[in-house]
């Protein structure tokens, strides 16, 4: 486990954390990318996922990055939820 993303157990539900706070630039965007290799070998549908922004600064390739692993991730998330408010690079 990478010690930003894995698995945790919260109420007897298996839930993936992904700890994105304070990350910045390459650190953000490699965080990011690493997300479907947890996500795409669970079963279809059945992964939750708890995403916290808090304090991440991301840039034009840190959202190309995001858009780019949702389009994996997505037929594996049950749900998912974000915390914490990100801020955009100029």
């Amino acid at each position: 486990m990478h010690e930003r993303i894995g698995f945790i157990d919260h109420r007897g539900k298996k839930l993936l954390l992904v700890d994105l706070s304070n990350c910045q630039g390459n650190e953000f965007e490699k965080l990011v990318r690493q997300v479907p290799d947890y996500v795409t070998v669970q079963p279809l549908g059945s992964v939750l996922v708890l995403t916290d922004f808090t304090a991440a600064v991301f840039d034009r390739d840190g959202v190309r990055a995001v858009k780019e692993t949702a389009v994996f991730d997505k037929p594996f998330i049950k749900k998912s939820a974000l915390v914490g408010l990100p801020r955009c690079a100029k």
